[in-house]
């Protein structure tokens, strides 16, 4: 959209655009009302930098800026796609509903992180208060939620108005019998901290429940030392080398064929020719993992030894309140203790089970903690178990909306890969793009590739302008273009005569989405001939030449040049040249066109005298008399001599228009070149002046001329003997019959 510079008048829309050049400090104004702006200049007139003004939108605007931010970078080691580049281009293509469930994903995501927080703060407050009344039980919040309970998370206060819950057992019924409680706590100091010891630590509080699951893993891990060390026994001399890595298939396989390697030469494992040095191998690393096991018993026989001293490290302060109860843990302490030298010696004995006496000693002070603590959640049961269960459906719904989410961008990754495919293809790039979604980001974002390219900067220069190209027509197609003004600067860069076609059908394609009114589109470029190209289906319909502009980029205006001037024949274009030369760089670029002129002269007397022109016609073909025809001929051999070596025109300037000017008179021609200005062209060659002449038919012409100058000599003749008189069409014909 352009800002700011938008007027109505008669129901026509109006764009002003102000520029100021920043390499001549002018400022320019543009004010149209047209929907198809042409401007054309040289390169380095500032046409890109036109294209960067504050006025577009860059998003609308196709120049080396968007292909640099969105598509790719080129940097010493060639063009690559940096994060930057890949972020942005995901930009272009998240659409208003992609927008919105994205939206949709963040607003539960952030009700999360609301609620989460509110959880964590109301767990922080519970913790506060049962420390304070003397529990230090750790809580397990996971016994509170019901996870088969659903909540509407757009509803979030009314579900927690009608939510209810059950309440916590406890014999505690107010706040003084609480204060009672905790004095009675108080009074059993010792009993308490040995409690509350216990339920810190998972073995003591599982050895309090009779639970010996640790004490049996023991005993399973000491039976599986004992069967390593028999069979270690067994192979020891047989097996071994420390670089080899312990494979336990190997190894029961080596078990299994012990016996062949007694007559092979080799070890059928490790193909060692010294069966002797193949079994020390083997038997290392059967050593290895027995060594490794050993020690993993080792550090947990240890772990369970630290565990009950926590208790037995104030086993005379706790044996007052709980005798029999520490009888059995320090029974339990003293057995590990015996396992352990067992172990470390290479002794395999397992250990009995104990019995966990005094049991009773405990569970009183216990269920009053347990009263406390079901007291003081009570008071915040219904938020906790509310907030616990919402968080699981917040997830949950998270969750859903990102599968939404996935589905809808891969649906309509799935449509922009046809679309690009389909418009790089007309573009020419015979190349597979490949979208997908990318899971990994916040939020989730588009990528693309080239299938069976290894790297973008594998493309040639033209592929990847095609590439970038394709890209900002695609991305335009899922836009609404009403009241936006698009910007190409030289959409045709390293591409050939082909691509120019291809450009234009694409841009064609493109035009019929938009808004008749209010869209409008500026197209930069330096190259006439595209120019042309993009302008040819637009010459022969009133209806587009009326929304048509083209301007010419100059130092301090956008100077108007009409449609026609861009339209007109050869001759017409020769004698507008004639016209309008000032400087003798013009007098040059006209000079080449001699060679084609006179060809066009032996054209139409051929027609006049009715000689069919759909084959090569020559002086010789002419109703003339032989003087005449003799003159002529010699003319022709001028031009063929100088038209394959253009540099000649440069020394011949004056000769060669008087050729021109001889060649009417033999054929009987309207004058061409007047005596008049034949003089001036002369006056012009003596003063040699160097100019840059303003008249828009020089624009043309020095295209013509540098076309001449640089093309090869069979595109030239053919040039030359091209029976059209539009010289843009002689030029583009003469390039597409090449290509194709």
């Amino acid at each position: 959209m352009w800002k700011n510079n938008i007027t109505k008048k008669v129901g026509e829309v109006y764009m002003e655009i102000n520029y100021n050049n920043p390499e001549t400090g002018n400022k320019l104004t543009l004010n149209t009302n047209k929907s198809f702006i042409f401007i054309y200049g040289k390169n380095g007139s500032g046409k890109t930098t036109f294209s960067k003004n504050d006025c577009f939108d860059s998003e609308f605007v196709f120049n080396v800026d968007y292909v640099n931010k969105n598509i790719y970078t080129v940097n010493e080691s060639g063009a690559c796609q940096t994060s930057t580049n890949r972020n942005n281009f995901s930009n272009l293509w998240i659409g208003e509903e992609i927008v919105n469930q994205e939206k949709i994903v963040e607003k539960y995501k952030k009700e999360y992180d609301e609620y989460s927080a509110k959880l964590n703060e109301l767990k922080t407050s519970i913790q506060n208060e049962l420390q304070r009344n003397l529990v230090n039980i750790p809580i397990n919040y996971a016994e509170y939620t019901d996870n088969d309970y659903l909540i509407d998370c757009d509803k979030i206060n009314e579900e927690y108005e009608k939510y209810t819950c059950d309440m916590l057992e406890t014999d505690i019924v107010d706040d003084e019998a609480l204060s009672i409680m905790v004095k009675s706590v108080k009074l059993d100091t010792n009993l308490s901290l040995m409690l509350n010891s216990i339920n810190t630590n998972e073995n003591l509080k599982k050895f309090s429940d009779g639970n010996f699951e640790s004490l049996k893993s023991i005993n399973d891990l000491i039976i599986v030392l004992k069967n390593e060390s028999i069979e270690c026994e067994k192979i020891k001399e047989q097996l071994s080398n420390d670089s080899v890595v312990y494979n336990e298939e190997l190894v029961t396989m080596i078990k299994s064929w012990l016996h062949i390697h007694e007559t092979r030469e080799k070890c059928l494992f490790c193909d060692n020719d010294n069966i002797i040095k193949a079994k020390e191998k083997w038997n290392s690393i059967i050593n290895n993992k027995y060594n490794d096991d050993k020690e993993k018993t080792v550090k947990f026989i240890q772990k369970n030894i630290a565990d009950v001293g926590i208790l037995t490290a104030k086993k005379d302060v706790y044996m007052e309140v709980a005798p029999k109860f520490m009888e059995s843990i320090i029974s339990i302490e003293e057995s590990l203790k015996k396992v352990l030298e067992n172990v470390k010696n290479d002794i395999f004995i397992v250990m009995d089970m104990p019995k966990i006496g005094g049991k009773g000693e405990i569970k009183p002070l216990e269920k009053k903690i347990i009263a406390i603590k079901n007291y003081i959640l009570n008071k915040k049961i219904k938020k906790l178990r509310f907030l616990l269960i919402l968080i699981n459906n917040l997830s949950n719904k998270i969750k859903q909306e990102k599968e939404k989410l996935t589905t809808l961008m891969d649906n309509y990754g799935k449509e922009y890969e046809n679309g690009i495919n389909k418009v790089c293809k007309k573009l020419g790039l015979n190349k597979i793009i490949k979208f997908s979604v990318n899971k990994r980001t916040t939020p989730y974002t588009y990528e693309f590739k080239l299938q069976n390219v290894s790297d973008i900067k594998t493309l040639s220069d033209g592929q990847r302008h095609i590439l970038a190209f394709g890209m900002f027509i695609s991305s335009l197609e899922n836009k609404d273009l009403s009241n936006k003004c698009i910007v190409m600067d030289d959409p045709v860069v390293s591409l050939d005569v082909i691509g120019y076609q291809n450009v234009r059908n694409v841009i064609a394609g493109l035009t019929k989405k938009f808004d008749e009114e209010t869209t409008k589109l500026i197209i930069l470029t330096h190259d006439i001939n595209y120019l042309y190209i993009q302008l040819s289906n637009i010459f022969d319909d009133p209806g587009m030449s009326s929304i048509t502009e083209v301007y010419k980029f100059c130092d301090t205006k956008f100077k108007p040049v009409s449609l026609e001037i861009l339209n007109v024949d050869d001759i017409t274009l020769y004698k507008l040249g004639i016209k309008n030369a000032k400087y003798i760089n013009d007098i040059k670029a006209l000079a080449t066109l001699n060679c084609k002129t006179f060809r066009i002269l032996i054209d139409l007397k051929a027609r006049f005298q009715g000689t069919p022109i759909c084959s090569n016609v020559d002086v010789e073909a002419l109703l003339i008399d032989k003087e005449k025809k003799d003159k002529l001929r010699a003319i022709s051999n001028y031009f063929s001599k100088v038209y394959k070596n253009p540099d000649i025109i440069d020394a011949e300037l004056l000769g060669s228009f008087n050729k021109i000017k001889e060649a009417c008179f033999l054929l009987d021609l309207y004058e061409l070149i007047s005596q008049e200005e034949l003089d001036n062209i002369s006056s012009i060659i003596g003063k040699d002046e160097i100019g840059e002449n303003d008249s828009e038919v020089f624009d043309i012409i020095n295209q013509v001329s540098i076309f001449i100058r640089t093309t090869s000599n069979m595109n030239l003749r053919n040039y030359i003997n091209h029976p059209r008189n539009y010289f843009t069409k002689n030029i583009v014909t003469l390039s597409l019959d090449n290509e194709l």
